[in-house]
């Protein structure tokens, strides 16, 4: 749960325009008054996307700075080709830019958290 408010709150900094990670953690835990879920289909639980600002006091480290190495241009397969490896209950990440769509599976981005890639294109960064 901790690395998982530890990336929302790199994404919240970024996106709040806070100049630096160290100002953006040494303000006070900040819930969103209200909490904030992302749809995920008929008879499956949502995403709850509530952003949270966690100071650096509360953080604790588990695994050493790269210790978990981001993916680099993975392979993708289609839908047909991924068979039983993935379940229609396994949540992705997905990012469509220019016509061009691509999954990243939960359950790998708990390993990897990061996913250096390109789509559409464009060079993108998944985080999670």
């Amino acid at each position: 749960m901790r690395d998982l408010l530890s990336s929302m709150l790199l994404v919240s900094c970024l996106v709040s325009g806070i100049a630096t990670v160290r100002n953006c953690l040494a303000q006070a835990v900040i819930v969103e008054p209200e909490r904030k879920l992302q749809p995920a289909g008929p008879g499956r639980q949502p995403f709850d996307v509530t952003r949270h600002r966690v100071p650096l006091s509360e953080l604790i480290v588990s695994v050493p700075r790269d210790a978990i190495p981001a993916l680099v241009r993975p392979r993708f397969v289609s839908a047909e080709e991924v068979g039983g490896k993935l379940k229609d209950a396994d949540r992705v990440l997905g990012v469509s830019l220019n016509g061009e769509a691509k999954a990243y599976p939960v359950r790998i981005l708990n390993w990897h958290e990061l996913v250096n890639d390109g789509v559409g294109g464009r060079p993108v960064l998944v985080s999670w």
